[in-house]
């Protein structure tokens, strides 16, 4: 009671695992300033880890005074979305908010 509702169970699932199944896509989204040869290389070969069926794209936002576009571009790397692997997608982005997985 001291520290609110709980559960106690013996096989707990994280929401992650759950939704491993069900993505059928990862975006990343970044600011156009942001990016760099080094990051897209760097982030390349962390994708290259854990070969699997599901796309990456990389979504740029551009903003240059009073114009703004955004785009998309797919990596050709294929990755199987594991929760580690999205961890450490989040990790190397710096935010947690710019990794989106996209499911069915």
């Amino acid at each position: 009671e001291k520290f609110g509702p709980s559960y106690r169970g013996k096989n707990a699932t994280s929401l992650l695992s759950l939704q491993e199944d069900n993505t059928t896509r990862i975006k990343i989204a970044m600011p156009q300033k942001e990016l760099t040869h080094f990051f897209c290389k760097d982030l390349a070969e962390l994708l290259e880890n854990t070969p699997g069926d599901c796309p990456v794209e990389l979504e740029l936002k551009y903003t240059k005074a009073k114009e703004s576009a955004t785009f998309t571009l797919r990596f050709k790397q294929t990755v199987n979305p594991t929760e580690t692997l999205l961890l450490d997608l989040k990790k190397f982005v710096g935010d947690a908010k710019r990794v989106s997985m996209i499911n069915r």
